[in-house]
């Protein structure tokens, strides 16, 4: 429930299958639904709703079937919506979200990690050839272990962007990430 009182969320979830999230509008009786969608939180003064979407069943289960790398799997996906209208940002592969409990607009998210490229894709479109005595060798140098995150004010559009977090928090007074 948003803190003025006029938004109401809920999530239902099978055990098995596709959950939906509900939205209800207090002040004029309106509900929405939204597929697959979990974890909603509403911003300070209910001005935003933000969710996470998860994939969906039979493509999870299809992933796992095959056995498929963790950095392969489906990953869930991030959409806020303004209130009250029906306007919608959505973010692709988002790992988790926060938002403050009061005084802020203001939310931050962590993406998950990128798809690296195949290494049989590069090695297929390079044309040269090295022997053993011209190969040269690379150190090896160590990956970073975070991902990008971003602090986003959904209401003006403003973000700020930085790489290579791996934690983060937001202040239960919004002042602080």
């Amino acid at each position: 429930i948003s803190e003025d009182g006029q938004w109401v969320a809920y999530t239902v979830n099978p055990q098995q299958g596709d959950g939906w999230l509900y939205l209800y509008s207090v002040a004029d009786n309106r509900s929405d639904s939204v597929a697959c969608g979990t974890r909603p939180r509403f911003s300070p003064g209910a001005k935003y709703i933000a969710y996470q979407i998860i994939p969906k069943f039979a493509v999870t289960r299809q992933a796992k079937k095959k056995k498929l790398k963790e950095d392969k799997m489906p990953k869930n996906d991030l959409e806020i919506r303004i209130l009250p209208g029906d306007e919608l940002m959505k973010v692709s592969r988002v790992k988790s979200f926060e938002t403050p409990e009061k005084n802020s607009q203001w939310m931050a998210y962590l993406l998950e990690k990128e798809q690296e490229e195949k290494k049989g894709d590069k090695a297929a479109s390079d044309t040269t050839k090295q022997t053993a005595g011209t190969a040269s060798k690379k150190p090896k140098t160590a990956e970073p272990k975070g991902t990008g995150f971003v602090i986003l004010n959904p209401l003006t559009k403003k973000e700020y962007s930085f790489n290579n977090v791996t934690e983060y928090v937001v202040a239960k007074d919004g002042k602080t990430v």
